[in-house]
């Protein structure tokens, strides 16, 4: 009953947002791509059947799932197995006859389209994969080559010719492309750090702080940026308004040497260190905190590490509990190799790419971060982070019987920060009890990144975590169909492309749960009705993603451009809000999708179209397993570390990058790089 009253009161407390900001309509709202679909061209499917294959994780699918029926706004009773609002509106607009063809087994979408595969790809005329996959069996010849049929998708031509980045991706060695690629929503950030603002507010801000002293860390990192080099300069509040700030001494070598390192000494030097160093009109802060959680943020690696040191040793002080506070964490255990996107905080790149671990060199080829220096750096101080207690320990592990450290953190009034999705995120806010509010003082959103020095050109704010082609969800039309099937799967496939697709495949069809358009980030984009957040809270306890897919068969991770922002604008609690205002105040600027910028400032390609031969040369490589054997140990154990137990070593740096070498890595980069300079030329 609680949780029900809170989430009920959350989203009072958004509608009330909207209506502060004119009925939903804000400048300052996330961006929304202006490059996401053409005026609507809608084609005449002349009533073909078309059989499509959809699953997402095994449950969700084009045709309505759930065991018991539903009434939907518009007055219609939907039952298992009928096809979905949208999926039934999208065959009207067509004049084409949608069948859900997907095994209703539970396997995952990898497991049945192998065993579609497996007989030719006969049980359907439109198949969802992984787009490699995908491609390589267009290459094979069991899909369409969509370049021949143009005139039968004129919105995705439209879309590639005004995104040539992704045409570019898509086009095989052969000169086809095979595939309708998904986006979950494109050319915005994707990932961010988020924080726990109240903590630093509480620790920098307070006039009269009753700091703790049981708590010590003994130090194991050493400054990064040493004395800046007699002075530091950074972007305040625009990229073009770098300021320089004469720092003679940085703030982990005060730490450092101070003779207890507990939360006392750790967060009055750092209070000493910015009101000495940026409380002046270069930077204008009116609070301490604002050097961290303002859009004028212009902290940087040793900075954030110094403020992780005070957030850990003052747990009585942050929470009324002597504690072992979690400062940075991850989301849960499948992503437990996601720790390592914490090195971004010193500048690596290659991270958080959405192409395995490539990255784009200044010479404009294409680099694996595992054979770069920079990666051995980054990896050594994650290790001495997680020596000092910084990050999660153990996060390889399930903690007691729980294996979501995000959700843990949030009941628990634990965790600090991370590096995450906002929206799933700072919906967590939800789960605190409405009694409790007020004693955990949560303030969990979205920040600018910290400072680093990317490219060789000095601190800025930057990120890789631009929103372009995911590495999932493709979809491709089957060659050997009658010709009136395959017109009828074209222009299934390329409705989403157009500006009436792409409101119905992210929205539902207009006159369900919209009837009108708000402005997002300057975009007309569909505007939710109230009772949207009532039957989303009533049938999927407020997870509008499990909902917009199980019953409406929006937001399929398939061939389209989801309005993820326009949706999460308007769902998520104002922290969502909050904290996108707060970073496209800032000057961080994202790797860009576009070759108008110097190649090393360019986001890496998604898909890299290999040929059957040079995917067949590169199977038998090994170095991903190896990888996979031993990132999580080089974080908790360091290179050349012993391991618990009398179980051996951590192979050392050098050791560890010639076995890569031998695995094959080396010899991958060089075949990649064929085909990228083909591309790029």
């Amino acid at each position: 009953m609680k949780k029900r009253f809170f989430a009920l009161f959350a989203i009072a407390v958004l509608v009330f947002f909207m209506i502060g900001c004119g009925g939903g309509e804000s400048a300052e709202a996330p961006q929304a791509s202006s490059e996401q679909a053409t005026e609507s061209v809608v084609l005449d499917g002349g009533g073909a059947d078309v059989r499509i294959f959809v699953t997402f994780r095994g449950q969700r699918f084009p045709s309505y799932n759930e065991s018991t029926p539903w009434e939907a706004p518009n007055g219609k009773t939907y039952n298992k197995g009928d096809l979905s609002p949208t999926y039934s509106h999208i065959a009207e607009a067509l004049n084409i006859n949608i069948i859900d063809a997907t095994p209703k087994s539970g396997s995952n979408e990898n497991e049945l389209l192998e065993a579609a595969a497996a007989t030719g790809f006969k049980s359907s005329d439109i198949y969802m994969g992984h787009p490699r996959t995908l491609c390589d069996y267009g290459v094979q010849g069991y899909f369409v080559p969509l370049n021949e049929h143009w005139d039968l998708m004129p919105n995705f031509k439209a879309f590639l010719d005004k995104n040539p980045s992704v045409k570019m991706q898509l086009t095989q060695q052969d000169g086809n492309i095979y595939m309708t690629p998904y986006f979950d929503d494109i050319n915005s950030l994707e990932r961010m750090f988020l924080m726990r603002l109240d903590w630093v507010r509480k620790i920098l801000d307070e006039p009269s702080p009753a700091f703790n002293t049981g708590r010590t860390i003994t130090p194991v990192y050493d400054s990064f940026y040493g004395n800046y080099g007699g002075g530091k300069k950074v972007p305040v509040g625009s990229k073009d308004n770098v300021k320089s700030f004469a720092i003679k001494e940085n703030i982990i070598d005060i730490q450092n040497k101070l003779g207890t390192l507990n939360g006392r000494t750790l967060a009055q030097s750092l209070r000493d260190y910015i009101d000495a160093h940026y409380m002046n009109d270069k930077t204008g802060y009116k609070n301490r905190s604002d050097l961290f959680i303002s859009s004028d943020a212009a902290y940087d690696a040793d900075e954030l590490v110094a403020l992780m040191r005070a957030i850990k040793t003052n747990p009585q002080y942050l929470t009324g509990e002597d504690k072992d506070l979690i400062v940075f964490y991850i989301r849960d255990l499948n992503n437990d190799m996601r720790m390592r996107n914490l090195a971004q905080i010193w500048g690596v790149r290659g991270l958080d790419s959405r192409a395995d671990h490539w990255l784009i060199t200044k010479e404009n080829t294409l680099k694996d971060l595992r054979l770069t220096d920079e990666y051995y750096m980054g990896m050594d101080n994650l290790n001495k982070l997680y020596r000092e207690g910084l990050v999660l320990q153990d996060f390889d592990q399930p903690k007691g019987n729980i294996n979501n450290f995000r959700t843990y953190c949030f009941q628990n009034n634990d965790g600090f920060m991370s590096y995450d999705y906002a929206a799933s995120t700072v919906s967590l806010h939800d789960l605190i009890p409405p009694e409790q509010l007020a004693e955990y003082g949560t303030i969990f959103e979205a920040v600018v990144p910290p400072a680093a020095d990317w490219f060789g050109e000095g601190l800025e704010q930057f990120s890789e975590s631009n929103r372009s082609v995911k590495n999932e969800g493709g979809w491709s039309a089957v060659k050997d169909v009658s010709p009136e099937t395959m017109k009828a799967a074209l222009l299934l496939m390329d409705y989403p492309f157009s500006k009436e697709g792409l409101e119905v495949m992210t929205f539902g069809p207009k006159g369900l749960y919209w009837n009108e358009y708000t402005s997002i980030g300057g975009q007309q984009v569909p505007k939710l009705i109230p009772q949207f957040y009532e039957d989303n809270l009533q049938y999927t306890q407020g997870n509008w993603s499990n909902f917009m897919r199980g019953f409406l068969g929006a937001t399929l991770g398939i061939g389209h451009v989801k309005q993820t922002i326009a949706i999460e604008t308007q769902i998520s609690n104002e922290h969502y809000a909050n904290g996108h205002n707060r970073i496209l105040d800032s000057p961080m600027t994202l790797a860009s999708l576009t070759s108008d910028v110097p190649p090393e400032r360019r986001l890496a390609l998604t898909i890299i179209p290999l040929s059957e031969d040079q995917v067949e040369s590169l199977s038998l490589n090994s170095y991903s397993l190896y990888h996979e054997e031993w990132e999580n140990r080089i974080m908790k154990f360091g290179f050349g570390g012993e391991l618990p137990g009398g179980e051996g070593r951590v192979p050392t740096a050098e050791e560890y990058r010639a076995e890569m070498v031998n695995r094959g890595l080396e010899q991958t980069e060089k075949i990649y790089n064929l085909v990228y300079k083909s591309l790029a030329d």
